[in-house]
């Protein structure tokens, strides 16, 4: 059967994990804690990435955002697609 812990018993067991330098799976072993639910209770008490890194007092970051771009197609310069000429050249400049 499963325990029921409050509130405040939650927030103990997670003060006392962040304190610690256990890994989450043996703390969870330890405390006859699933690591699933872990994760779960901690995402919902904390409000934020239940992750090591994510410690520290700072807020998370902003979830990404798809932002609306529109493409314009630049002019394409005369040049570009045409044969080469040899215009502006002399006899001269193309022998070999």
């Amino acid at each position: 059967m499963a325990k029921i812990r409050s509130h405040e018993a939650w927030q103990a067991l997670f003060a006392e994990y962040e304190a610690g330098q256990e890994s989450a799976h043996d703390f969870c072993v330890r405390h006859g804690l699933r690591l699933q639910y872990f994760y779960q209770r901690s995402l919902e008490l904390r409000g934020h990435s239940a992750s090591r890194r994510g410690r520290g007092g700072q807020p998370a970051a902003p979830p990404a955002a798809f932002v609306p771009v529109t493409v314009t197609p630049r002019a394409v310069p005369a040049s570009i697609g045409r044969a080469p000429t040899n215009r502006g050249l002399s006899t001269a400049d193309t022998r070999p």
